[in-house]
């Protein structure tokens, strides 16, 4: 008896039990084919190549990009507190981020994921205020967002006395206190 087994893994979502039956994806086990002494040439025999399952970008987006998104804040948050030495709590900073995303898209529409991520990003290292600098908004009338965001980077980068007027006290703290989780849990003490 001849076993194949396909090199491709598929992941399908599934709920989680042991994780508050969050959806996640998890492995489908490798289809295999036990073809007793028959020609593997057959096409009737041999199994499609490509999974018939495809995705519209809403239905891919619905499942992955919960998951990349709190990896990537994970990511973040350590960068920011292990390796910058930060003193932020996780919920700040993502309320920082989700701040900054939503600015980008208010302020700079036509920009990509991409662009409005590192902008969101960008405002943790140059402060949440860089958009407003002189140099960076000269800088956007030749680049788009992401590049200009770099450049702004390369130039100002470590020139605090240069960055402090354009970052506010407390931020991304202060973000927490305006929330209403955090009105609720001083409400409740």
């Amino acid at each position: 008896m001849l076993h194949t087994t396909l090199g491709k893994q598929i992941y399908l979502p599934q709920r989680d039990e042991a994780d508050d039956n969050k959806l996640k994806l998890a492995p489908v086990e490798p289809l295999t084919i036990a073809v007793s002494g028959a020609d593997m040439s057959d096409p009737d025999l041999l199994p499609f190549d490509d999974f018939p399952l495809h995705l519209t970008q809403p239905q891919y987006d619905e499942l992955y990009y919960p998951q990349l998104l709190e990896a990537f804040l994970d990511d973040l948050y350590t960068r920011l507190t292990v390796r910058d030495g930060r003193a932020i709590s996780r919920e700040a900073m993502v309320a920082g981020y989700e701040e900054g995303m939503a600015l980008a898209e208010s302020l700079f529409p036509s920009s990509d994921l991409l662009a409005r991520r590192t902008f969101a990003v960008y405002r943790f290292h140059l402060g949440d205020g860089y958009y407003r600098h002189p140099e960076f908004v000269r800088l956007r009338k030749f680049y788009p967002l992401r590049e200009a965001t770099g450049e702004f980077d390369d130039r100002f980068r470590g020139r605090e006395d240069e960055l402090a007027p354009y970052r506010t006290a407390g931020w991304p703290e202060s973000l927490m206190a305006d929330s209403p989780s955090a009105t609720d849990n001083t409400e409740s003490q």
